[in-house]
């Protein structure tokens, strides 16, 4: 009907194409959205301005996001802006899996 044209055509115009920002990293990017945390707060603040999409991997360690990241950006639509935030398994030696990075592999650049 008319009327439901009209109601699509004005949807339309309420819902522009939004830039994306993605939150990439380990457990602390994974519980972002959790009561209070960050990346609740960041989609607040860019409410009606910018998409959040979330990628958080729990237990993952620096070297092991670096080869997931590839795979994650290989997406139609590209990220205006990607937060990385990653280190804290790093140092981790106990669990059922160590995600321990030894000091040498590091850079001091």
């Amino acid at each position: 009907s008319g009327s439901q044209r009209a109601m699509a055509k004005f949807a339309k115009k309420l819902q522009p194409l939004r830039p994306t920002i993605m939150l990439f990293g380990d457990s602390f990017t994974q519980r972002g959205f959790q009561s209070g945390q960050w990346a609740g707060r960041l989609a607040a603040h860019y409410d009606r301005t910018a998409d959040i999409l979330l990628r958080g991997y729990n237990g993952y360690n620096s070297a092991w996001l670096r080869e997931v990241l590839p795979a994650v950006l290989d997406s139609p639509t590209a990220p205006a802006l990607v937060v990385i935030q990653c280190g804290t398994n790093d140092s981790v030696k106990c669990g059922p899996v160590s995600g321990r990075i030894p000091r040498p592999h590091h850079s001091t650049a």
